[in-house]
């Protein structure tokens, strides 16, 4: 994975000074990451940085690991400069309006790294325990869908949905959709962090996204040109002609789940987490009634948005599955924050998708870190 790194703000606490374990955290982000200067110093020529910080107090072991940062090339906006079709991490205090919009263009917003050395002296060092997604080994690849819409005016729109595939040959591909407006990313990368997981388990391929609203379509287009797609290119994604699809998916990404995995017989088992009936009540039921695959609802038991009678109609309405469960989470609200729901958010794909249940879930010390 790619590394962006800013040096004001974020390696130099002041002119004079460089930043409370700057010399490790360089040496961290060498040795895990492949590491790019993303800064003023630094245009193409690398040289007047490596000659700026050694008048820093920066160890020659730290000078070394330095020489080793690659240049960058940038005329207005530092986002110029970033490779935005690989993941990538940018360290820096401060990033322009425009330069947010970007990212968040890319759906890449979550992989800017704000450094605020004013806040926490030592971030640096807090930053090499936390960051746990250097060097992945699994095989990403990006795409985007794009489709064309008329509305009542007559007005056609394009749309474009960039995407994340960790493709395995399992023959199973879970699609994962978040909540309203939810980054591909997520919170702290947890998306990323799970997909990884999951591949590398060869549980299943994954395929992800971003959920940016459609007028109009709601939340449900962009889930069922996800479905077209991994159908579409199931054979590169999980080395099957005729995969096994599954869905997971968050408060609104759940509830459009609900909604129209009846549509796809390919789809044979879902996971909706805090599903959200504010997609459609009504046509959320329909949908889950008429669905004959295996189901799981997951709710916590301090969720704020969305409440635990709403979620046994859902569990109720699911008549004719194959199998249904519904669990309720407990000390967890609707973003499962804390690091123990984080864990049991990590166990959930393999609980609901694998062979073999796990005997112990929700089990707060199991699965692994998300954040």
């Amino acid at each position: 994975m790619k590394a962006y790194l800013d040096i004001d703000g974020v390696i130099l606490a002041n002119d004079q000074q460089k930043a409370n374990f700057a010399d490790e955290f360089i040496k961290y982000l060498i040795e895990n990451y492949d590491v790019y200067w993303l800064t003023t110093h630094c245009k193409v020529d690398p040289s007047f940085a490596v000659e700026l910080l050694s008048r820093r107090d920066f160890s020659l072991e730290t000078l070394e690991y330095i020489k080793k940062i690659k240049p960058t090339n940038w005329n207005t906006w530092k986002t110029e400069a970033i490779d935005f079709s690989e993941d990538f991490l940018w360290f820096d205090d401060q990033v322009f309006d425009m330069e947010i919009n970007t990212l968040k263009e890319n759906g890449k917003f979550d992989s800017w790294v704000k450094i605020d050395l004013s806040k926490d002296v030592n971030q640096l060092k807090s930053l090499m325990t936390s960051l746990d997604h250097p060097q992945s080994k699994s095989n990403i690849s990006h795409d985007n869908i794009k489709w064309r819409k008329k509305y009542k005016d007559f007005t056609e729109y394009e749309y474009n949905l960039p995407i994340k595939i960790h493709s395995n040959d399992s023959g199973h591909i879970i699609i994962n959709y978040p909540g309203a407006e939810g980054d591909i990313d997520g919170y702290n990368r947890k998306y990323e962090t799970l997909a990884n997981h999951i591949q590398d388990s060869g549980l299943a391929a994954v395929v992800r996204s971003g959920n940016p609203f459609v007028p109009v379509h709601g939340w449900t287009h962009n889930l069922r040109e996800l479905i077209h797609y991994s159908l579409e290119n199931s054979k590169k994604i999980c080395s099957s002609n005729k995969p096994e699809l599954w869905l997971m998916g968050f408060s609104a990404g759940a509830g459009a789940i609900a909604m129209t995995a009846w549509e796809y017989p390919e789809i044979s088992k879902i996971l909706i987490i805090a599903p959200a009936k504010g997609v459609g009540e009504q046509k959320l039921l329909e949908g889950l009634n008429r669905y004959s695959g295996e189901a799981y609802i997951l709710v916590g038991d301090g969720d704020e948005v969305v409440s635990i009678d709403d979620c046994k109609q859902m569990y109720e309405a699911l008549d004719h599955a194959k199998h249904r469960e519904f669990i309720v989470i407990p000390n967890c609200d609707h973003q499962f924050r804390g690091e123990e729901n984080g864990h049991i958010l990590s166990q959930a794909p393999f609980y609901a998708f694998g062979d073999e249940k796990i005997a112990d879930f929700p089990n707060p010390k199991a699965g692994i870190k998300l954040y």
